[in-house]
């Protein structure tokens, strides 16, 4: 039983140093790679130029608003002339011929959900609520509209409206808003032809252009 024990330690102790060469040579190995450069960090390095090198994408230019929500006298904060009101959701504005706050006050008002033309004067107040006023040289891009100036969003002539409901249309001579501007108005359900002048005013309400 001895001998079995000598012998197996022999032959242990021969696979050790056999072992321990193989792992010298491969440290060797190792020092060798290390020293050339490494491809995947090159790689990395690469990407990462590139990527700094890349041109920021340019900010989409929006129009600018003059006014929102709250009451402004003209002639004082905002100057008299032509405006455009784009809606916040449910909007509604309101001119006033004075600040006392009494109906009688009201020189014109509407409820709107898109947007509205509106023309002040000097000395009048100029009442907005859930909307933005803009400049016509200046006012966003609209996917539809309420109110439509002819000769600027529409060309003179006929065109036809669907309802959406009861709808109502409006033919004015200008966009102060009051009944003296108004040439022809309706209510109506299904489709309806409206011929329009250069100059003149279109609104819609629950309704759109075919």
């Amino acid at each position: 039983m001895v001998k079995k024990v000598l012998k197996f330690l022999v032959i242990g102790i021969v696979a050790l140093v056999i072992i321990g060469a193989l792992l010298g040579d491969g440290e060797e190995g190792t020092e060798e790679i290390a020293k050339e450069p490494s491809v995947g960090s090159a790689a990395i390095e690469v990407e990462e130029e590139t990527e700094t090198e890349k041109e920021p994408e340019a900010e989409v230019q929006k129009a600018s608003y003059l006014l929102d929500s709250g009451m402004y006298k003209i002639g004082t904060e905002l100057p008299a002339g032509e405006y455009m009101l784009v809606a916040d959701g449910m909007a509604y504005y309101e001119t006033t011929k004075d600040s006392k706050g009494t109906f009688e006050s009201i020189l014109t008002n509407d409820n709107f959900f898109v947007n509205r033309y509106i023309t002040v004067k000097d000395g009048e107040y100029l009442k907005l609520q859930s909307c933005k006023l803009y400049e016509l040289n200046n006012v966003p891009t609209l996917e539809k509209q309420e109110m439509y100036k002819i000769g600027l969003d529409l060309e003179p002539g006929e065109y036809k409206v669907a309802a959406e409901g009861m709808g109502y249309i409006e033919v004015s001579t200008d966009s102060r808003g009051g009944l003296e501007s108004i040439v022809t108005n309706d209510n109506f359900e299904g489709e309806k032809y409206i011929t329009v002048q250069d100059g003149q005013y279109l609104k819609l309400m629950s309704a759109a252009l075919e």
